[in-house]
């Protein structure tokens, strides 16, 4: 299953404060990595770096390395994808992950943003961390 976490999800599992529900997002994914395919692009990497302490970032790259998650250059998605969503209303970093879960076919996004969440018409399914973990632990 390809999946894009978005930076806040990161941020969340890697921080000090990690939240339960991101504890066991995060297990999941380790204790099954090959049920799982991540993508991430720079620009969510770099969000996630500037938002943990070096430590905890250290510690979100060695599971990104362990996990061989593919990183996605900003370049790499066509302008027209993310265009299309910025003409949807969302602003300019949501529709670039918008344009990255759509052209990287992944089947679900997990993010905490409120602004995917009113979006039933995507290519790709929008889910919260807890809904996300209620759908794949019924498979």
């Amino acid at each position: 299953m390809r999946l894009v976490l978005d930076s806040n999800v990161y941020i969340h599992g890697f921080s000090e404060s990690r939240p339960p529900v991101a504890a066991r997002l995060f297990g999941l994914l380790v204790d099954d990595p090959d049920r799982f395919e991540l993508i991430i692009s720079r620009t969510i990497l770099q969000e996630v770096e500037q938002n943990l302490p070096p430590r905890a970032y250290g510690v979100c790259w060695g599971f990104l390395t362990a996990m061989d998650v593919e990183q996605v250059e900003s370049w790499q998605i066509p302008f027209e994808t993310g265009s299309r969503y910025r003409e949807r209303g969302l602003k300019p970093g949501d529709a670039f992950i918008a344009a990255l879960a759509e052209w990287s076919g992944a089947e679900f996004l997990v993010t905490g943003n409120r602004h995917f969440m009113a979006r039933s018409t995507l290519p790709f399914k929008v889910a919260k961390m807890e809904d996300f973990l209620r759908v794949v632990e019924k498979r």
